[in-house]
C-alpha cells in the first residue's frame, strides 16, 4: 500500500483527505488514476476533449468527474457563457497536480523504453511568438514522419515567468529568447539570432541599404517585449527616435500589417525572411551603426525531465527542425 507521507503526489492527497475528511491511513481507497482524469479536465475544461485525450469515452469521464467531485466537495468545473471554468478550489488544486503528475511520471519514464514510432503521448510546449514562427512548422513536420501517435500542445509564454512555468509543470519544454532559469533547470543554446528589418518594397522606399533616416522616415510596427525593447533602445543611443505607429504583442500579425501599411519592423533574422517568403516582402539587415547583441534561441526543460527518453527525443527533435531550417547547418 502507498506511504501517504513518501508517494511523489503525498501534499496532493493529503489535501483532498483533509477536504473529504477521509482517513489517512486508508489511502488504497482512493483510484490514483482519477488524478490524470483530473488533469485533463482542468487543462482541457471540456468533458469531450478530456475523453479524447485519454482515449476514454465520454461518459466514463463524466463518471469520472462526478466521482471527483464527491471526492473533492466541489463542482471543480461549472458551465458559464463561454463554456465550462474552474471553481476557486480547482484553482488552487491544478498548480499543484501539475507539479505532481509530472514527478510520478518521472519515476517511470526514465526506466521505460521508448519508441517513437509507437509512441502516444502528447508534450506541452512553451513557445514565443518568434520560436513558434521558426520552428513550429517544421517540428511538427518531423514529429509527423517520426512519431505519429505524439503531439504537441503550444502554450505561449512572452511575456511569462517561464522559470515558474517549468516548475509549476505548465509546459515541458521551453522554446524561444528569455531570461535563464534556475539551478536545477537545464539550458541549450541552439542559436544565436539577429535582426532584420521587414518592409513591403512597394510601399516604402528603401535601397540597398537601410540607413538609420529610414527609421526616422518610416513609422514603425513595434512588438513587444525584450526584444522590441532592445531595438529601440539601440536607436535611441543613437539618437533615433522613430514615430512608433502600432504596437502590438502578437509577432505574427506583424507581416499582415507590413505588407498593407508603409511601414516597417525589425525582427529576428530568420523570422523576416520566413515573412519575407510567405508574404512577398523584403527584408535588409539593421545598419552597422546599431549595436545589438545576437538573442539567444534556447531550449529550457526541468532536471527531472533531463534523462527521460521521451523527453530527449523532443529536445532532439525541435534541433534537428531548426537544422533543416539551416540547410543542415546550425
Amino acid at each position: 500500500m502507498l506511504d501517504p507521507e513518501t508517494t511523489p503526489c503525498s501534499s496532493l492527497i493529503k489535501s483532498i483527505w483533509h477536504m473529504t475528511e477521509i482517513d489517512m491511513t486508508d489511502i488504497s481507497n482512493i483510484d490514483l488514476n482519477l488524478l490524470i482524469s483530473m488533469e485533463a479536465l482542468l487543462e482541457e475544461k471540456n468533458v469531450s476533449r478530456a475523453a479524447r485525450r485519454l482515449s476514454l469515452g465520454q461518459p466514463a469521464m463524466s463518471h469520472n468527474l462526478a466521482r471527483l467531485r464527491r471526492l473533492l466537495g466541489d463542482e471543480l468545473l461549472v458551465r458559464s457563457a463561454g463554456g465550462m471554468v474552474p471553481t476557486e478550489k480547482a484553482v488552487s488544486l491544478e498548480v499543484e497536480l501539475r507539479a505532481t503528475m509530472r514527478k510520478i511520471r518521472m519515476l517511470f519514464e526514465e526506466q521505460l523504453p521508448f519508441d517513437p514510432s509507437t509512441a502516444q503521448m502528447s508534450f506541452r510546449l512553451g513557445v514565443t511568438d518568434s520560436a513558434e514562427a521558426i520552428l513550429i512548422p517544421a517540428v511538427s513536420a518531423l514529429l509527423l514522419e517520426k512519431a505519429p501517435g505524439v503531439t504537441l500542445k503550444l502554450i505561449p509564454i512572452d511575456g511569462v515567468d517561464v522559470a515558474n512555468g517549468l516548475e509549476m509543470g505548465v509546459f515541458d519544454l521551453a522554446i524561444g529568447t528569455f531570461a535563464g532559469g534556475r539551478s536545477y533547470h537545464k539550458q541549450r543554446v541552439i542559436y544565436h539570432e539577429g535582426y532584420h528589418t521587414v518592409f513591403n518594397a512597394a510601399l516604402v522606399a528603401i535601397g540597398e541599404a537601410m540607413t538609420l533616416d529610414d527609421y526616422r522616415r518610416y513609422p514603425m510596427v513595434v512588438v513587444e517585449g525584450p526584444d522590441g525593447d532592445a531595438i529601440l533602445d539601440a536607436l535611441g543611443r543613437l539618437d533615433v527616435w522613430p514615430h512608433i505607429a502600432l504596437r502590438t504583442p502578437h509577432l505574427l500579425t506583424v507581416p499582415s500589417i507590413v505588407s498593407q501599411a508603409p511601414m516597417i519592423a525589425a525582427v529576428h533574422t530568420q523570422v523576416a525572411e520566413r515573412f519575407a517568403e510567405h508574404f512577398d516582402l523584403s527584408v535588409r539587415p539593421l545598419p552597422e551603426e546599431i549595436r545589438l547583441s545576437p538573442a539567444k534561441l534556447m531550449l529550457m526543460w526541468h532536471a527531472a525531465s533531463d534523462k527521460a527518453p521521451a523527453h530527449r527525443f523532443l529536445r532532439d527533435l525541435v534541433v534537428e527542425g531548426l537544422r533543416c531550417l539551416r540547410g543542415g547547418k546550425l
